[in-house]
């Protein structure tokens, strides 16, 4: 229960017919909007002694590094999921030169390879099918597991969420959201 994630989006709308000045502008990706990571840390509601698991499968971009690199300013222990293999391989594109597992307390490598994918199929004369949906899950719920195990042999019990289709589950969530809620575990 306490793997909450922190949703960042940014959405413009502007119903406005088609104009023929739109072909030509550039496109804006949340990388290129300045001062976003020091925005995501004080409006997410992020404070010292918080973890913050931040996935970048490259890890060179500038927003997962600047995110990084903000959060540890703020105190907030810092994991990365990547891959170390495809990061390697690239420059950052960071103003300070850093990819992501560079400035993490703590690294998940995913494995990788560079391009993101497992297949080769000459006649595209590319590979496909990328691993890192497979890999983030894999590690997500290693993640988990080695926190339970953790916690247990510190004598306290994780709230956890149960399947709802099993008898009794919404009595057994509804219970353990309150002990999270009241505990933080």
């Amino acid at each position: 229960m306490a793997a909450r994630p922190l949703h960042v989006t940014v959405d413009v709308d502007n119903p406005v017919r088609p104009r023929a000045s739109a072909a030509g502008r550039k496109k804006v990706f949340m990388d290129g909007i300045a001062g976003l990571p020091e925005y995501i840390i004080a409006r997410g509601d992020v404070e010292a002694g918080d973890i913050l698991l931040i996935g970048s499968v490259s890890g060179v971009k500038t927003l997962p590094v600047g995110l990084a690199l903000m959060a540890k300013e703020a105190g907030v222990i810092t994991i990365g999921l990547t891959s170390l293999a495809y990061s390697g391989s690239l420059a950052s594109q960071h103003s300070s030169g850093k990819r992501l597992f560079e400035v993490v307390d703590h690294v998940l490598d995913n494995c990788c390879p560079p391009g993101d994918a497992l297949v080769t199929v000459p006649e595209l004369g590319q590979e496909i099918c990328p691993s890192t949906g497979i890999a983030a899950a894999y590690l997500m719920w290693s993640l988990q597991a080695r926190v339970v195990e953790i916690m247990l042999a510190k004598g306290l019990k994780p709230a956890m969420f149960m399947s709802h289709r099993l008898p009794n589950a919404a009595e057994h969530n509804k219970t353990a959201w309150e002990q999270y809620e009241k505990l933080g575990y």
